[in-house]
């Protein structure tokens, strides 16, 4: 079992690396992690660190909200991968922001399964600033299995 698990997380940290290579996923989601690393992937526990670019970046040189929710729910995506082996949807994203950080600041992110219930899955991604360890923001997301059955009638 422990090789499997490992296999899983190699998995989840080879897939974060593809998008931060621009190898497989759509541009906004390939933009908000390009030049990610993979410093830690076991079971349900990958970190990553990152400095934030232009392209992540609003009108004022900070980190924009949008690629951090939008690097939340990938790396959320990933360490469920790293124990379940399925990436999930999700159904409730929450995140707190409590401090900005400007262009060329390094980030380090970590990203844990919580609990993992039927087909739901409770992930929290934590972001902080390297240099100083200040709280940038704090990600929680329940995600759900999806099935890939193909689309569903409606029945309205």
């Amino acid at each position: 079992m422990e090789r499997e698990d490992n296999i899983l997380a190699v998995k989840a940290k080879k897939w974060i690396e593809a998008l931060g290579k621009k190898v497989v996923g759509f541009e906004i989601e390939t933009r908000c992690v390009e030049g990610i690393r993979v410093t830690k992937a076991e079971k349900g526990l990958l970190r990553f660190s990152i400095t934030v670019t232009n392209d992540m970046s609003d009108k004022e040189g900070n980190w924009h909200m949008g690629a951090i929710a939008t690097i939340i729910d990938n790396l959320g995506a990933a360490a469920i991968g790293s124990s379940l082996g399925e990436v999930k949807a999700s159904v409730c994203f929450d995140i707190s922001y409590f401090s900005a950080a400007k262009v060329g600041e390094e980030v380090e992110i970590e990203a844990k399964l919580l609990e993992n219930r039927d087909k739901f899955s409770l992930v929290t991604v934590e972001v902080k600033r390297k240099d100083d360890g200040k709280l940038i923001a704090l990600g929680k997301q329940w995600m759900s299995s999806v099935t890939r059955t193909g689309a569903h009638p409606s029945k309205l």
